[in-house]
Parts: structure tokens; sequence; C-alpha cells
């Protein structure tokens, strides 16, 4: 993804990682602007934790 948002990398970790596959048990990242924001922080990824 060249210019990934919040929102995108949330949505596409839920639909087609987190409900095909479950949660991961560690997730990794590059710590990317899109993956550390307060929509992967606070939002729906964290209600799955």
């Amino acid at each position: 993804m060249a210019r990934e948002t919040a929102d995108v990398v949330a949505t596409i970790l839920i639909e087609h990682i987190i409900l095909r596959f479950r949660l991961p048990r560690t997730p990794q990242s590059d710590n990317g602007p899109a993956f550390i924001s307060s929509v992967t922080q606070q939002g729906p990824l964290q209600e799955l934790a």
C-alpha cells in the first residue's frame, strides 16, 4: 500500500486476517503511522484483544 490510512489497516486486519485466521499471538509492525494511530490502539482491534 502506497498511502495506507489507519482505517484501511484496521479494516484489512479485521476482515482479511483476524476473521479468517483468528488473532495473532504477537502482532508485529514496522511502527508506521497507520499502525500506531489511535484507530488501531484504541479502536476495534483493541476490543478484539
